[in-house]
C-alpha cells in the first residue's frame, strides 16, 4: 500500500554563480552606457572612487595589467565629442569608441567595461597616441545605421554574430584572394581611425603605393590578396555582442612576421610590401562590426603598435618549464653559435632545442619559427 512506501523529506539549496547573478541584477542599455559615462568622468577627475568599481576590478591598458590609478588615470584631461557605444545586456558588457585629451593632446580611445551586480569588474583601455589622427574624429559623423535596432524577426543569434565577425579575421589572415568572401554585405564600408578606406577616390592606403585599393568595396579588397602580409590574427576576443543592434566589438592582435615581401595581386599588380613591414611587428586592435542580413555591413577599426608577439593580460599565462643540466663556458658558446646558425637558416630543427623550449623575443613569448626565425639573414 501507499503507506508502506518510505517517505523522504529533501531540501535543496542553490547558490547562484556570479554569471547567473549578473543576469538577475541586469543592467540595460541605458545603465551600461551610463556606467561608461561615469567611468569617463572619474577618469578625467583622476579619482577612481567616483566610479562604481568592484574591489577586485581588473584594469588593463593596451594589453598590460596596471594598478588602478596608473596609465590614463593619471594623464586624461578631457573628453571628445565622438561616442560610439556597444551594449551587451546579456553579458553585462559595454564598449565605447571615443577620444580623450591626454595632457591636452587628442588620443583615440576604446573602452570596455564588464559590469556585475552594479559594479565594474573589468576595465580595458586601448589608447592610441596619435593626436593628428584623433583630430579626424572632430569632424567625423557616425553612420546612423550603427545605432539602429534590428527587428527581432530579422536578428541572427549571438553565436552567428561572433562567427560572422570572425570570418573577417580568418579571411584577412594571409588573405587568400581565391577564398569565399561572400560574408561581406554588398554595401559594406570600412572606417579606420575616422577615415573611410573603401569605395573612395584613389589614394595610398597606409604604407602602400597601390592607390586603387581604397576604390574597392570590402569584398573586392579581400579578393585582391593585398592583405596577405598580415600573417596571423590571434587573441581574438569578441568581447561585446550587441544583439539588439546586431553589432560586435572585438579585440585582438595583427601579427606581421616580416617574411612577406611581395604579393602578386589578383588585379595583375605586384604589391611590394613596404619596409615598415620588413621586420616582425604586431598591432593591437579594436574593431566594431555591424551585421545586416547576416553579412558584415559596417566596420570601424582602431589599431596601434605593440611589441611583436604581445599577448593581452586577459590571455592565460604561460607556464615556465624547469631547466636542468650543467653546461660550461665552451658548451654555452657552442649552443649560442648553433642557435644563431639555425635562425639564419630559418630551421629550428638544426638547433639543439628541448621539446618544451620557451622562446621569447623583446619580452614576448613566441612560437618557434616566428619573429627573427623568419627574418634573420646574417650574423
Amino acid at each position: 500500500s501507499l503507506n508502506a512506501i518510505p517517505r523522504i523529506t529533501f531540501f535543496l539549496s542553490i547558490a547562484i554563480a556570479p554569471a547567473a547573478a549578473s543576469q538577475i541584477t541586469s543592467c540595460d542599455r541605458a545603465c551600461l552606457e551610463g556606467m561608461a559615462d561615469r567611468y569617463l568622468q572619474a577618469l578625467i577627475a583622476h579619482d577612481p572612487s567616483r566610479a562604481p568599481l568592484a574591489d577586485n576590478v581588473k584594469y588593463v591598458e593596451n594589453g598590460i595589467a596596471l594598478k588602478l590609478g596608473q596609465g590614463l588615470w593619471k594623464t586624461a584631461t578631457g573628453l571628445g565629442a565622438y561616442h560610439h557605444y556597444f551594449a551587451d545586456i546579456r553579458a553585462g558588457q559595454v564598449g565605447l569608441i571615443t577620444t580623450v585629451q591626454q595632457n591636452g593632446r587628442g588620443q583615440i580611445f576604446t573602452l570596455r567595461l564588464k559590469v556585475v551586480a552594479g559594479k565594474i569588474t573589468e576595465a580595458e583601455h586601448l589608447v592610441i597616441n596619435d593626436s593628428f589622427t584623433a583630430s579626424y574624429y572632430d569632424k567625423f559623423k557616425l553612420d546612423p545605421l550603427w545605432l539602429q535596432e534590428t527587428p527581432p524577426a530579422e536578428r541572427v543569434a549571438r553565436d552567428v554574430l561572433i562567427a560572422t565577425a570572425n570570418k573577417y579575421y580568418t579571411g584577412m589572415q594571409r588573405n587568400d584572394p581565391k577564398a569565399d568572401y561572400s560574408f561581406f554585405h554588398k554595401e559594406c564600408n570600412r572606417v579606420e581611425h575616422a577615415r573611410q578606406t573603401t569605395n573612395m577616390p584613389p589614394s595610398n592606403y597606409g604604407h602602400s603605393d597601390i592607390p586603387n585599393f581604397v576604390t574597392l568595396g570590402c569584398e573586392d579588397q579581400f579578393k585582391t590578396g593585398f592583405l596577405g602580409f598580415v600573417t596571423r590574427i590571434r587573441g581574438r576576443r569578441f568581447a561585446v555582442v550587441d544583439e539588439e543592434r546586431q553589432a560586435v566589438l572585438a579585440f585582438g592582435f595583427f601579427d606581421h612576421n616580416g617574411t612577406i615581401r611581395d604579393i602578386p595581386l589578383s588585379t595583375g599588380q605586384n604589391f611590394h610590401v613596404p619596409p615598415y613591414f620588413s621586420t616582425p611587428r604586431t598591432l593591437i586592435i579594436a574593431e566594431g562590426f555591424k551585421i545586416k542580413d547576416g553579412k558584415i555591413r559596417l566596420i570601424e577599426a582602431l589599431l596601434t603598435e605593440s611589441p611583436y608577439g604581445m599577448r593581452s593580460a586577459f590571455d592565460a599565462p604561460s607556464r615556465v618549464a624547469p631547466v636542468a643540466g650543467p653546461c660550461d663556458r665552451a658548451c654555452l658558446r657552442s649552443l649560442v653559435d648553433q642557435v644563431l646558425a639555425a635562425m639564419i637558416d630559418h630551421d629550428p630543427s638544426r638547433a639543439p632545442l628541448a621539446t618544451n623550449v620557451r622562446y621569447t623575443e623583446n619580452g614576448q613569448e613566441l612560437a618557434l619559427n616566428d619573429g627573427l626565425w623568419g627574418t634573420l639573414t646574417a650574423r
